[in-house]
Protein backbone atom coordinates (compact mmCIF):
# COMPACT_ATOMS: atom_id res chain seq x y z
CA UNK A 1 0.00 0.00 0.00
CA UNK A 2 1.36 3.41 -0.96
CA UNK A 3 1.90 6.17 1.60
CA UNK A 4 -0.96 8.42 0.27
CA UNK A 5 -3.37 5.50 0.53
CA UNK A 6 -2.27 4.83 4.13
CA UNK A 7 -2.80 8.49 5.01
CA UNK A 8 -6.25 8.52 3.41
CA UNK A 9 -7.18 5.39 5.36
CA UNK A 10 -6.12 6.98 8.66
CA UNK A 11 -8.09 10.15 7.91
CA UNK A 12 -11.14 8.08 7.06
CA UNK A 13 -10.93 6.17 10.34
CA UNK A 14 -10.43 9.43 12.25
CA UNK A 15 -13.59 10.90 10.68
CA UNK A 16 -15.55 7.81 11.64
CA UNK A 17 -14.37 8.08 15.25
CA UNK A 18 -15.27 11.78 15.41
CA UNK A 19 -18.77 10.96 14.23
CA UNK A 20 -19.19 7.99 16.58
CA UNK A 21 -17.56 9.52 19.68
CA UNK A 22 -18.26 13.19 19.20
CA UNK A 23 -15.57 15.85 18.63
CA UNK A 24 -14.89 16.59 22.31
CA UNK A 25 -14.41 12.96 23.35
CA UNK A 26 -12.27 12.29 20.29
CA UNK A 27 -10.09 15.35 21.03
CA UNK A 28 -9.62 14.26 24.67
CA UNK A 29 -8.60 10.75 23.63
CA UNK A 30 -6.18 12.15 21.02
CA UNK A 31 -4.65 14.46 23.65
CA UNK A 32 -4.09 11.53 26.04
CA UNK A 33 -2.45 9.54 23.24
CA UNK A 34 -0.11 12.45 22.41
CA UNK A 35 0.75 12.90 26.09
CA UNK A 36 1.66 9.22 26.45
CA UNK A 37 3.88 9.39 23.36
CA UNK A 38 5.58 12.55 24.63
CA UNK A 39 6.15 10.99 28.05
CA UNK A 40 7.81 7.99 26.43
CA UNK A 41 10.32 10.39 24.83
CA UNK A 42 10.88 12.95 27.60
CA UNK A 43 10.04 11.02 30.79
CA UNK A 44 11.83 7.80 31.74
CA UNK A 45 11.17 5.86 34.94
CA UNK A 46 13.80 3.27 35.85
CA UNK A 47 13.46 0.59 38.51
CA UNK A 48 16.62 -0.92 40.04
CA UNK A 49 17.31 -3.45 42.75
CA UNK A 50 19.83 -2.56 45.45
CA UNK A 51 21.79 -5.70 46.36
CA UNK A 52 24.71 -6.43 48.67
CA UNK A 53 27.00 -9.21 49.83
CA UNK A 54 29.76 -9.57 52.37
CA UNK A 55 33.34 -9.67 51.21
CA UNK A 56 34.99 -13.10 51.31
CA UNK A 57 38.21 -13.85 53.13
CA UNK A 58 40.44 -16.82 52.42
CA UNK A 59 42.12 -18.30 49.40
CA UNK A 60 39.29 -20.41 48.01
CA UNK A 61 39.52 -20.69 44.21
CA UNK A 62 36.51 -20.79 41.96
CA UNK A 63 38.26 -20.72 38.59
CA UNK A 64 38.42 -23.82 36.43
CA UNK A 65 42.14 -24.28 35.86
CA UNK A 66 41.44 -26.16 32.63
CA UNK A 67 40.35 -22.83 31.12
CA UNK A 68 43.57 -21.19 32.34
CA UNK A 69 41.60 -18.19 33.59
CA UNK A 70 43.89 -15.70 35.34
CA UNK A 71 42.20 -13.15 37.63
CA UNK A 72 44.06 -10.13 38.98
CA UNK A 73 43.70 -6.52 40.09
CA UNK A 74 45.28 -4.17 37.56
CA UNK A 75 46.68 -0.65 37.88
CA UNK A 76 45.51 2.49 36.11
CA UNK A 77 48.09 2.04 33.36
CA UNK A 78 46.21 -1.10 32.22
CA UNK A 79 42.63 0.18 32.51
CA UNK A 80 42.28 0.78 28.78
CA UNK A 81 43.12 -2.86 28.16
CA UNK A 82 40.24 -3.84 30.45
CA UNK A 83 37.85 -1.46 28.69
CA UNK A 84 38.62 -3.06 25.34
CA UNK A 85 36.53 -6.11 26.28
CA UNK A 86 33.25 -4.15 26.04
CA UNK A 87 31.46 -2.07 23.39
CA UNK A 88 32.30 1.59 22.86
CA UNK A 89 29.27 3.00 24.70
CA UNK A 90 29.94 0.81 27.76
CA UNK A 91 33.64 1.80 27.80
CA UNK A 92 32.68 5.48 27.49
CA UNK A 93 30.29 5.22 30.47
CA UNK A 94 33.04 3.64 32.60
CA UNK A 95 35.58 6.33 31.61
CA UNK A 96 33.13 9.06 32.62
CA UNK A 97 32.82 7.80 36.18
CA UNK A 98 36.11 6.05 36.95
CA UNK A 99 38.34 7.65 39.60
CA UNK A 100 41.86 7.08 40.79
CA UNK A 101 40.67 5.29 43.93
CA UNK A 102 38.70 2.71 41.94
CA UNK A 103 39.62 -0.95 41.54
CA UNK A 104 39.50 -3.02 38.38
CA UNK A 105 39.72 -6.81 38.30
CA UNK A 106 40.29 -8.54 34.96
CA UNK A 107 40.15 -12.17 33.94
CA UNK A 108 42.44 -13.26 31.13
CA UNK A 109 42.73 -16.44 29.08
CA UNK A 110 45.93 -16.78 27.06
CA UNK A 111 46.66 -13.10 27.66
CA UNK A 112 43.30 -11.85 26.36
CA UNK A 113 40.88 -10.01 28.66
CA UNK A 114 37.57 -11.90 28.69
CA UNK A 115 35.89 -10.43 31.81
CA UNK A 116 36.35 -7.35 34.00
CA UNK A 117 34.72 -5.75 37.03
CA UNK A 118 34.97 -2.24 38.47
CA UNK A 119 34.29 -1.06 42.01
CA UNK A 120 34.85 2.06 44.09
CA UNK A 121 34.65 3.05 47.79
CA UNK A 122 31.10 4.35 48.23
CA UNK A 123 28.56 4.98 50.95
CA UNK A 124 25.56 2.70 50.36
CA UNK A 125 21.90 3.83 50.40
CA UNK A 126 20.22 4.32 53.78
CA UNK A 127 18.40 0.97 53.53
CA UNK A 128 21.81 -0.70 53.69
CA UNK A 129 23.63 1.76 55.96
CA UNK A 130 21.30 1.03 58.86
CA UNK A 131 22.16 -2.67 58.60
CA UNK A 132 25.94 -2.08 58.71
CA UNK A 133 27.94 -2.13 61.94
CA UNK A 134 29.53 1.21 62.79
CA UNK A 135 32.92 1.68 61.18
CA UNK A 136 32.42 -0.89 58.41
CA UNK A 137 33.62 0.06 54.93
CA UNK A 138 31.62 -0.59 51.76
CA UNK A 139 32.43 -0.60 48.05
CA UNK A 140 30.11 -0.13 45.06
CA UNK A 141 30.31 -2.49 42.08
CA UNK A 142 29.42 -0.31 39.07
CA UNK A 143 30.77 -2.22 36.09
CA UNK A 144 30.86 -5.89 35.11
CA UNK A 145 31.30 -7.16 31.57
CA UNK A 146 32.04 -10.51 29.95
CA UNK A 147 33.06 -10.92 26.31
CA UNK A 148 29.91 -12.07 24.45
CA UNK A 149 31.50 -15.25 23.09
CA UNK A 150 32.60 -16.27 26.62
CA UNK A 151 29.26 -15.88 28.39
CA UNK A 152 27.49 -18.74 30.10
CA UNK A 153 30.73 -20.23 31.45
CA UNK A 154 30.70 -18.69 34.92
CA UNK A 155 33.51 -16.20 34.26
CA UNK A 156 31.61 -13.24 35.74
CA UNK A 157 30.86 -15.28 38.87
CA UNK A 158 34.54 -16.13 39.30
CA UNK A 159 35.50 -12.49 38.76
CA UNK A 160 33.06 -11.39 41.47
CA UNK A 161 34.43 -13.93 43.93
CA UNK A 162 37.94 -12.62 43.25
CA UNK A 163 36.97 -9.00 43.82
CA UNK A 164 35.20 -9.95 47.07
CA UNK A 165 38.37 -11.61 48.36
CA UNK A 166 40.50 -8.65 47.33
CA UNK A 167 38.16 -6.18 49.05
CA UNK A 168 38.27 -8.26 52.24
CA UNK A 169 42.07 -8.06 52.18
CA UNK A 170 41.77 -4.26 51.95
CA UNK A 171 39.49 -3.97 54.99
CA UNK A 172 36.09 -3.75 53.28
CA UNK A 173 33.19 -5.73 54.72
CA UNK A 174 30.43 -5.11 52.15
CA UNK A 175 30.08 -4.93 48.38
CA UNK A 176 26.87 -3.46 46.99
CA UNK A 177 25.41 -2.67 43.58
CA UNK A 178 22.34 -1.53 41.67
CA UNK A 179 20.89 -3.57 38.81
CA UNK A 180 17.84 -3.10 36.58
CA UNK A 181 14.95 -5.34 37.57
CA UNK A 182 14.68 -6.43 33.92
CA UNK A 183 18.29 -7.68 33.70
CA UNK A 184 17.56 -11.36 34.41
CA UNK A 185 21.02 -12.65 33.45
CA UNK A 186 22.81 -10.22 35.78
CA UNK A 187 20.42 -11.02 38.62
CA UNK A 188 21.14 -14.74 38.28
CA UNK A 189 24.87 -14.08 38.35
CA UNK A 190 24.72 -11.81 41.40
CA UNK A 191 22.52 -14.21 43.36
CA UNK A 192 24.87 -17.09 42.61
CA UNK A 193 27.70 -15.01 44.04
CA UNK A 194 25.86 -14.38 47.31
CA UNK A 195 24.21 -11.01 46.68
CA UNK A 196 20.84 -10.48 48.33
CA UNK A 197 18.17 -7.89 47.59
CA UNK A 198 18.10 -5.07 50.16
CA UNK A 199 15.94 -2.42 48.49
CA UNK A 200 14.23 -1.21 45.35
CA UNK A 201 15.14 2.12 43.77
CA UNK A 202 12.89 4.20 41.54
CA UNK A 203 14.57 6.85 39.39
CA UNK A 204 12.69 9.44 37.35
CA UNK A 205 14.46 11.11 34.42
CA UNK A 206 12.95 14.20 32.78
CA UNK A 207 14.52 15.36 29.52
CA UNK A 208 17.51 13.10 30.17
CA UNK A 209 18.22 14.44 33.69
CA UNK A 210 17.53 12.59 36.93
CA UNK A 211 14.93 14.60 38.82
CA UNK A 212 13.74 12.16 41.49
CA UNK A 213 15.01 9.05 43.21
CA UNK A 214 13.45 6.98 45.97
CA UNK A 215 14.69 3.80 47.64
CA UNK A 216 12.45 1.57 49.70
CA UNK A 217 13.56 -1.51 51.63
CA UNK A 218 12.29 -4.95 50.70
CA UNK A 219 9.88 -6.50 53.17
CA UNK A 220 12.39 -8.96 54.60
CA UNK A 221 14.68 -6.11 55.70
CA UNK A 222 12.16 -3.41 56.41
CA UNK A 223 11.81 -4.09 60.11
Amino acid sequence: MMAPEIARGKLSRARERIVSEGPLRFAARAARHIARRAAAVFLIIRHDLVMCTTTAEGEERFADDRRKLRLRVIGQEDWEQALSVGPADWARAIRERVQGTDTCVVGQIDGRVVVCAWCTPATPPCVLRRLMPAGDRAALLYGLYTAPEMRGQGLATECLHHIRRWLASQGYSLLWLKVAVTNAAALRCYRRTGFIEIGRERQVYLFGRKTWCTVRPVNSHAG
